[in-house]
């Protein structure tokens, strides 16, 4: 099965481009922590709350962040958090480059958190859908046996402009098109540290097949090892924003 055949597949399977396209965003409440997640002044070893995907491009709005009334944007690697009053820490322009200092080895601050957090979960939300997107580079890579189901992997090498933890990933599906597992390397974190995604317990929400549990965990070659676990993620709620609801939105605030 040639690559762009693979993807087919599994953008079927997980509901079709034409109802994901038909969204603006997508509206995810969802909770995430692991003890490899850096200490920042928040000291958050576990978030959860409200955030909002674009689908269109990498931007994203966590509500609460942090507290109450208080507002964090991931805009296509420009982070600020908005306060109550008016008060925004940020905006950091460059959210990437922060991390190139020493210092990041050991601890972040609030808006190294959000970079991370902002690109990595409007990677897991929009996938496999972004991967039809301009400027993805994709080839079938080996398969992959897990007990008595085989998995299709495809290779993707990731456009410069899409904010994502490595250039080159390899997702793979089952033989339902199901995503179940995602191996890129956290470079932000350790350049040097291969990690598997595992995504399981998928349910339909909007018409969309959403992985609502993920655990990410060292990886060695091709084999995901059994723990410790680095990162977690629960989804609770899922729903596509259809694009019609902002243009009514639009229309009913320029009559008022």
């Amino acid at each position: 099965m040639a690559a762009t055949d693979l993807l087919e597949q599994a953008i079927d399977a997980h509901g079709g481009m034409e109802r994901w396209r038909s969204a603006r965003e997508v509206r995810v409440r969802l909770s995430s922590g692991g003890p490899t997640v850096r200490p920042t002044p928040l000291n958050v070893r576990r978030v959860s709350g409200e955030g909002r995907f674009s689908t269109d491009r990498p931007y994203v709005e966590f509500v609460g962040y942090g507290g109450p009334g208080r507002r964090a944007v991931f805009d296509d690697g420009t982070v600020r958090i908005e306060r109550r009053g008016g008060k925004v820490l940020g905006p950091r322009e460059a959210g990437r480059a922060s991390f190139a200092r020493f210092s990041r080895k050991l601890w972040w601050d609030q808006l190294d958190g959000l970079y991370f957090r902002g690109y990595a979960m409007w990677n897991y939300v929009n996938a496999p859908f972004m991967l039809a997107g301009n400027g993805f580079a994709l080839r079938e890579g080996p398969p992959l046996r897990q007990g008595d189901e085989v998995w299709r992997s495809l290779v993707a090498t990731f456009p410069p402009d899409i904010p994502t933890h490595s250039r080159q990933q390899t997702f793979y599906f089952d033989e339902r098109g199901w995503l179940r597992r995602l191996d890129y390397t956290a470079e932000v974190i350790y350049s040097w540290g291969a990690s598997s995604n595992l995504c399981y317990d998928h349910k339909w929400f909007s018409g969309i097949l959403v992985p609502t549990r993920r655990r990410v965990v060292p990886r060695l070659r091709e084999r995901a090892l059994p723990g410790p676990t680095i990162v977690w993620i629960k989804l609770d709620e899922f729903e596509l924003i259809p694009r019609h609801a902002e243009q009514a939105a639009k229309k009913e605030a320029d009559s008022g």
